[in-house]
């Protein structure tokens, strides 16, 4: 009996095991490393205003009064558990209202009016916030200097979603987590205001 009763668990533990680790697997849905553009990037090319790959990295620029350097694509999966991460690296600020970083759920590809931005702007402060050209709807959910955020560096920008909420993470640590909005677009990619940016690999997962 006392063999009987040790097989018997040492199968339920092994089952367990297995049920544990395919609830945990991921998988890959995106992947860049912006060795080549196989994903189409939009791309500009002026002293002023660019967007190009360069030696395994996505560089934008953007030092024009009031212009905004989009560069996004579309992944419509925004009702599934999604990760996002990627690493980005804020080169320069060339006005004090300059800001830089991760677009998520844009409405739009080339004129985005509602989107979440997590980026970085010319205080240093990790701005999270939810951007939208109808009156009253903007609002900001994180905006503070923190030591996660590696100036200079190549820093790793995360989100974690699912069906109700984003988490949002910076070098592995969690910043804030808010409930998802329901009129979220598809549209992902990066922004530069005043401001320019290397990235260096962009994966999305599902979870």
């Amino acid at each position: 009996m006392i063999g009987n009763n040790f097989y018997k668990k040492s199968l339920l533990f092994i089952l367990s095991l297995l049920i544990f680790n395919s609830c945990k697997k991921e998988s890959l849905l995106f992947n860049d490393d912006f060795h080549t553009n196989t994903n189409h990037w939009d791309t500009i090319s002026t002293d002023a205003l660019y967007t190009k790959l360069e030696e395994g990295n996505l560089l934008m620029k953007a030092d024009l009064k009031n212009v905004l350097n989009y560069s996004l694509l579309s992944l419509p999966i925004s009702d599934r558990n999604i990760t996002y991460t990627t690493l980005l690296q804020i080169n320069s600020f060339y006005d004090p209202k300059g800001v830089a970083g991760l677009i998520l759920y844009a409405d739009d590809r080339k004129y985005p009016e509602n989107y979440l931005l997590f980026g970085i702007n010319a205080e240093n402060e990790v701005v999270i916030s939810y951007e939208s050209k109808r009156e009253g709807k903007s609002q900001i959910y994180f905006k503070q200097k923190t030591q996660k955020y590696k100036k200079k560096e190549k820093n790793s920008f995360s989100i974690v979603t699912d069906k109700s909420s984003i988490q949002f993470l910076l070098n592995g640590k969690i910043l804030t987590t808010i409930s998802k909005n329901k009129e979220l677009g598809s549209y992902f990619g990066y922004m530069v205001i005043n401001s320019n940016i290397s990235v260096s690999s962009l994966q999305i997962k599902s979870h």
